[in-house]
């Protein structure tokens, strides 16, 4: 029985084709005209091939979960700033639902969910692959899915709507969700993961999440969501594994052989832009980093001096991100360096901010003093109060993860505010860096072709409904 009518050859040649195998070689497989996906999914290869796609889509120049969103949001938040003759209308926090960048950050998100959705709905219909074959595509599948509804609802919000299947005419008209939806598919779709990955790695390089990548993520969901408790546990079973310890030093850790790389993409053939932690460069302009940011690191720290250059450009010197120095396509075969996506010091601090919400501040603590020896830092005092630790929480996110896959936006946006909890800790900090800041701010705007192809989407505040 044939699992899908809308979805022929087309599409299965374009999954194929930007499927790259473990070993970073292209599948040698040609479909007919005939092919559907009970056919591609019945094949070991071809199936193989399909959810290599996916990591192909994630790792190309300007998708989603590339260089758009670390680039653009450590502009939305106090990291960044293009310098340019043109405006920065992320760094300025003015944009607009016509703004060409948001669109392709939508657009792309949902092209990555479409081949995903794909490959889920293949995988599961699937008969003919052995079944650690199956279960092992599947929980990446799964994993991924997460992933992309992770940066998708932490960008747009309650504007986004949540499909779950490739059915081109039912996404056509699915309508915007509330987020704890988007958050309960996450956590439906990683508890499933975790049922069927191990901690075995596929191929090399960790570039195909396995059981403790799914661990680390829904530690993140966890957090984000006020489950503290499980927070500390997963984090706690990611570090407690001992597979990506000791940490390593600050200039050794993003290499594409790092211990503590959780998981990581391979950079595409076609990439052009670097993410804003290379140094970036774009248009013969600088992405510098703002004041706030290259001051925040504290005398000593091992990190200024590893991940902050001053970069020569047309006389001058501009303060810029490199934590990557060599970050080249995949057909560079001196290359040493992938893209981090999930490594294990943010899971020390999931660990130690679930610890100081629930006030277990000695362990919050023990862990910073963990990531501080790491950058060549004393470490903190352990008299330090609930208010007090979760400052310091606030610091070593700050420098730790910066210009990393929108940590800092989201983290302003989702803490509440010191001096008055029903705002949030961007309104605090942004809104007084920023002339332009406004609380509509705080989420991206849906893009005006979108709302006018789907009547059923809904604006964010702020932003024009149609």
């Amino acid at each position: 029985m044939r699992t899908s009518k809308l979805v022929y050859v087309t599409t299965i040649w374009l999954l194929l084709t930007s499927g790259l195998t473990a070993c970073n070689k292209l599948l040698d497989v040609s479909p007919s005209d005939e092919t559907t996906i009970d056919d591609m999914f019945g094949d070991s290869a071809l199936a193989e091939a399909a959810v290599a796609g996916i990591y192909n889509n994630m790792n190309r120049q300007g998708h989603f979960e590339w260089s758009g969103l670390s680039y653009n949001t450590a502009r939305s938040a106090d990291e960044a700033i293009w310098k340019s003759f043109f405006p920065d209308y992320f760094a300025a926090n003015t944009l607009t639902y016509t703004d060409n960048d948001v669109r392709t950050m939508w657009s792309q998100g949902y092209s990555s969910l479409f081949t995903i959705n794909t490959c889920i709905a293949g995988l599961q219909a699937a008969t003919k692959l052995s079944q650690p074959q199956q279960s092992r595509l599947l929980g990446e599948a799964m994993f991924c899915r997460a992933f992309t509804y992770f940066n998708l609802v932490n960008t747009w919000g309650d504007a986004i709507p949540l499909i779950t299947t490739p059915d081109a005419q039912a996404n056509q008209v699915a309508k915007s969700v509330p987020r704890q939806q988007v958050y309960d598919q996450m956590i439906a779709d990683l508890v499933q993961a975790q049922s069927l990955l191990t901690v075995v790695y596929a191929g090399t390089d960790r570039v195909r999440p396995n059981l403790m990548a799914v661990h680390a993520l829904l530690a993140r969901v966890y957090l984000y969501q006020g489950r503290f408790g499980e927070a500390v546990t997963l984090s706690s079973t990611v570090i407690n594994s001992n597979l990506y310890t000791p940490l390593p030093k600050p200039a050794a850790l993003f290499l594409r052989t790092g211990k503590e790389t959780i998981w990581q993409l391979m950079p595409g053939k076609d990439k052009l832009m670097e993410p804003v932690g290379d140094a970036l460069i774009y248009l013969g302009t600088p992405t510098m980093l703002t004041r706030e940011l290259a001051a925040a690191f504290e005398p000593g720290d091992l990190r200024r001096k590893a991940w902050v250059t001053d970069q020569p450009l047309l006389g001058q010197s501009f303060t810029t991100a490199c934590k990557y120095k060599n970050l080249a396509d995949n057909n560079d075969p001196v290359s040493n360096e992938y893209y981090i996506v999930l490594r294990l010091a943010e899971q020390y601090l999931i660990r130690a901010e679930a610890n100081s919400r629930l006030g277990n501040t000695a362990l919050a603590i023990a862990d910073l003093n963990i990531i501080r020896e790491r950058a060549g830092l004393l470490a903190l005092s352990a008299s330090l109060d609930q208010q007090q630790c979760m400052l310091a929480v606030e610091q070593e996110r700050r420098v730790e993860l910066c210009t990393e896959w929108g940590h800092r936006w989201f983290d302003l946006r989702r803490w509440p505010g010191l001096v008055n909890p029903s705002r949030t800790r961007a309104d605090e900090i942004l809104g007084v860096l920023k002339p332009d800041w406004q609380p509509a701010s705080l989420w991206y705007p849906v893009p005006q072709r979108e709302l006018q192809l789907n009547p059923f989407l809904v604006q964010n505040p702020g932003y024009p409904a149609r």
